[in-house]
């Protein structure tokens, strides 16, 4: 005889379990009587206007954002997204600022944001930058498409930027943000080995052999100099990577210029490094800058 399966548990389905189960979360956070009398009543007050959650999810972002303004209930919103019960929408994200999520998002999978952690301390990053992706971009793409952090793929970071894209509500300046915060979550899940495609550059962006490409430069330099900048960029930050192109690409320009004899860097000596490093010193900008720089010697801080 074949036991029947067992049927999946909605969380959400009974609101009293929802409130005593919210409850119990509440008694052990250590506050006072009085701030658990206010959650209490918060949380039974809203469950009773709201039992069903997810139909109230649905509503648009602008009147919820009204609504947990006027009741004080995102804490009670932001533990069952946080338990992976509810799921967050990117519009309710882009307007609501989300206090305590990312704990709340963490406390679910501590093993896994740690991984993570750790191999942003590996990278050399400050920990401060670390919790800005880990708390405003790891746990917001948790919270919204569910799962743990080794179920992370590089598909799932795909959607979720692809998603952030076609949220109108969300400002300019915060669309650039989640950019850099995407940018830096990829470097952070191949260094954890959790996904295994090493990041990779924005779209619309020139690949990096175009960038080599636009110099003259032997080809075995412009092999080399590319390779380098293939595999340090597995590691490092999109701008950091900017930066070490623009700094290898004037000296291939010296070389090519200078001392066109030297057709690969097995050929560099001391006199070479010397005369780039003179040469440097009076160069003028490249780039996107060279037209608005007319002329201008490159300042001190590129030299």
């Amino acid at each position: 005889m074949t036991t029947p399966a067992l049927a999946m548990v909605d969380p959400l389905a009974d609101p009293d379990t929802v409130l005593a189960d919210y409850l119990e979360y509440v008694a052990a956070l250590g506050l006072s009587g009085r701030s658990v009398r206010a959650r209490t009543l918060i949380a039974t007050t809203f469950l009773t206007s709201h039992p069903d959650l997810r139909d109230w999810m649905t509503r648009p972002a602008a009147e919820r954002l009204i609504e947990l303004r006027r009741t004080g209930a995102w804490p009670l919103l932001c533990h069952l997204i946080g338990r992976g019960e509810l799921r967050l929408d990117l519009e309710l994200a882009a307007v609501k600022n989300l206090t305590g999520l990312g704990r709340a998002v963490e406390d679910r999978d501590p093993d896994g944001f740690a991984a993570v952690r750790a191999a942003g301390l590996a990278l050399g990053w400050t920990p401060q930058w670390i919790e800005t992706v880990l708390g405003e971009c790891l746990a917001v793409l948790l919270a919204w498409h569910g799962g743990l952090v080794s179920g992370v793929s590089a598909d799932t970071v795909d959607e979720f930027d692809a998603a952030l894209a076609a949220t109108q509500s969300i400002p300019a300046t915060s669309r650039r943000a989640y950019r850099n915060r995407i940018a830096g979550l990829r470097q952070m899940l191949f260094q954890a080995r959790i996904v295994d495609t090493p990041p990779r550059r924005r779209r619309w962006a020139r690949s990096y052999a175009q960038r080599f490409a636009e110099v003259p430069m032997a080809d075995a330099i412009r092999a080399t100099l590319l390779r380098y900048v293939t595999v340090r960029a597995s590691v490092l930050r999109p701008k950091s990577v900017e930066s070490l192109i623009n700094d290898l690409l004037p000296f291939a320009d010296y070389l090519t210029t200078a001392h066109p004899e030297v057709t690969s860097l097995e050929d560099l000596d001391r006199n070479h490094i010397e005369g780039f490093l003179v040469w440097n010193r009076t160069r003028t900008w490249r780039g996107q800058r060279a037209a608005s720089g007319a002329g201008r010697i490159i300042s001190k801080a590129v030299i």
